[in-house]
């Protein structure tokens, strides 16, 4: 039976669920995963909860507490026992004055130091373009993008032994553009294929930039190629959909008008935000955690391999595409709502009861990307916000 949100608190939480879930009305019954729900939209759901309310409900909140009315009774909780998080308020950076990295910045930036010439993390997009192109137009729009995101105008310095982020005030790019109609469709693929692998495999010198370039080809009379090469130490899978988003929208404006204003927040701001919640008490609890799981030896996977493992890491890896069938994925997600977890946990268990049948190894460490964007300011940025996180797990027989 539909009972409609008739509290604030239900309310609230039936518009947030409307927008995220992508559904046209909610009931007080309906469960937050049976309508599609998973732990990243569940992460949008505390940003957009602290946001409206000023109160942060934990995650575990969120995810054990699935119905509509069982959330709203849980945020008005918190919201009587005044539950904040007590973590640092984003402020204004000072762009004129060298930086300290993000976290992850800093771990691909060391990285780096290690592997001269390293192209691994080069993140490479090739994107289809359909209909009558201005290339110049286009080529403009691309540098407003960059003029209007501070992340793709940084470089990063070393200070004795100290690295630092600068954001440069202008970064101006040229996109080549390679006629390619002469091609047979068997002869473009492979010309294609070759030419965006050369431009994702040309190293990006951090210290100088620009850490993203382009190249466009075109394929038909009206149907081009877009190869976008950007570095992972300014961006990320997120950082994709906002990217392409905002150069079709500058693509569409007019070309004399001036770049807009710097936004409230970037990802300066972030940093500093960042830097001030690692050192704050508040987190303690987590950190805590995380020694417990991670104290004594760490255990290294013994995958059974054709060759010994190198070394050194080649970054020669392969790709492995498995297809879900329609029937596989329903069973699934119906897996996953019996035992009133998300899908992505039913995933992580399979594969670590693949990983234990292949290796007989009862102590075994996933690393699983987060989208890092805790905050509803961060998810309209380009940058480098994702975070691996080490999940253990002790396997049994059982």
């Amino acid at each position: 039976e539909f009972v409609a949100p008739h509290t604030e608190h239900e309310k609230a939480l039936a518009e947030i669920w409307q927008t995220l879930l992508g559904v046209s009305s909610v009931g007080c019954a309906d469960d937050f995963l049976d309508l599609g729900g998973h732990s990243l939209l569940a992460t949008q759901l505390v940003a957009r909860l602290e946001e409206q309310f000023s109160v942060r409900l934990p995650l575990r909140a969120i995810l054990e507490s699935t119905t509509l009315s069982a959330q709203a009774e849980a945020l008005s909780r918190a919201i009587a026992a005044g539950t904040t998080t007590g973590l640092p308020a984003l402020k204004a950076v000072d762009h004129a004055e060298l930086l300290s990295l993000s976290s992850p910045q800093e771990q691909l930036w060391i990285l780096s130091k290690f592997e001269k010439g390293l192209t691994a993390y080069n993140i490479s997009l090739l994107c289809a373009l359909e209909g009558s192109l201005d290339f110049e137009r286009f080529e403009a729009a691309l540098n407003r993008v960059i003029a209007r995101h501070e992340a793709l105008r940084m470089i990063f310095i070393e200070e004795a032994g100290v690295p630092r982020l600068a954001i440069q005030d202008q970064v101006q790019i040229t996109v080549p553009m390679h006629d390619l109609r002469t091609l047979t469709s068997v002869g473009q693929g492979e010309e294609l294929k070759q030419r965006a692998r050369r431009l994702a495999q040309q190293p990006m010198p951090l210290d100088s930039g620009p850490l993203i370039r382009g190249e466009l080809y075109r394929v038909g009379t009206t149907s081009y190629r877009f190869a976008l090469v950007i570095h992972h130490i300014v961006f990320d899978g997120w950082s994709i959909s906002v990217l392409l988003h905002a150069l079709s929208e500058a693509y569409g404006e007019n070309t004399g008008a001036a770049p807009s204003s710097r936004p409230a927040c970037d990802y300066a701001a972030y940093v500093v935000w960042q830097r001030e919640q690692l050192k704050s008490a508040a987190l303690e609890p987590q950190r805590n955690y995380w020694r417990r799981q991670l104290r004594g030896p760490l255990p290294i996977l013994e995958v059974p391999t054709d060759f010994p493992r190198p070394p050194r890491q080649t970054f020669r890896g392969d790709v492995c595409t498995v297809t879900v069938s329609p029937e596989q994925s329903d069973a699934l997600k119906a897996l996953a709502s019996a035992h009133r977890v998300t899908p992505f946990v039913v995933m992580l268990a399979g594969w670590k009861a693949l990983l234990y049948r292949y290796t007989g190894q009862e102590d075994c460490i996933v690393g699983i990307a987060l989208a890092g964007r805790s905050r509803v300011e961060f998810e309209p940025l380009i940058g480098y916000f994702i975070n691996t996180v080490a999940i253990r797990t002790a396997l049994g027989r059982d």
